[in-house]
Parts: structure tokens; sequence; C-alpha cells
């Protein structure tokens, strides 16, 4: 049978363990999330895990906030705050962000909503927050 002193040790090495694993888990969490945040195309910086260099910007600036490049996300939320009252919905967000998935859209506005950057006021409806007075 054995003593206090062998159970603690074995604790400690099932904790380290489940340490471990937990820890490989968010890993492998963090990397699906961040290629379905990126429209579901593995990028060539996650597969060798090295920083790519953004191109360089176009010497003509782009007409609205939306046609920028930029994370998604950044894009989303210029969409809806460039008309706050309006209620947006996923097909409306697409028009105004072509090649972007529907899917992506619609799990980085529940993103934004969590982060405080959009507000869901309908089935699939969508609105820039109320500003804090």
């Amino acid at each position: 049978m054995p003593n206090l002193k062998e159970k603690l040790e074995q604790a400690a090495l099932e904790l380290g363990r489940a340490k471990f694993e937990l820890n490989e888990a968010q890993r492998r969490f963090d990397l699906i999330y961040k290629r379905v945040a990126e429209g579901g195309k593995p990028t060539k910086a996650a597969r060798q895990g090295k920083p790519q260099t953004p191109p360089a910007p176009a010497t003509a600036q782009p007409e609205s906030p939306t046609a920028q490049p930029g994370r998604v996300s950044d894009r989303i939320e210029a969409v809806l705050v460039s008309d706050p009252k309006k209620k947006w919905n996923y097909d409306a967000i697409g028009e105004k962000l072509p090649g972007v998935p529907r899917n992506t859209i619609r799990a980085l506005l529940f993103k934004l909503r969590n982060d405080g950057k959009a507000s869901k006021v309908g089935r699939g409806q969508w609105k820039a927050p109320k500003p804090i007075e």
C-alpha cells in the first residue's frame, strides 16, 4: 500500500501530464481557429513557423475602409461602423467583403461580440455597438 508521499508524487506526475496535454490541445485549437479566421486557407507562415511579411501597399488609397487590406475582423468591424444604425445580416456584410466566406464572417462576428465590438440584434442580424456615453 503506497504511503502519502508516494501518493503525492503520483498526483504531481498526473497533474504535470494533464497540464502538458492541456497545453497541446490549446495549441492545436489555436492553430485551427487561426485557419478558420483566415478563411480556412493555411498560410506558408503557419506551416513553417516563420513570419510572413505583408505585401507592399498600393499607391492609390481604396475608397472605403472595407476595401483596405488587413485583418478580416477589422474589416467586418469597419462595415458595421460604416452605418451604425443599420441592421446587417451575413449576406450584406459578405457583399461588402467579397472573397470572405460566410462562415468566417459569422464566426468573427461572434468573436467581435465577445470583444464588445458588435451587437447581435436579431436572428442573423448585427449592428455596431452603441457608444458609451
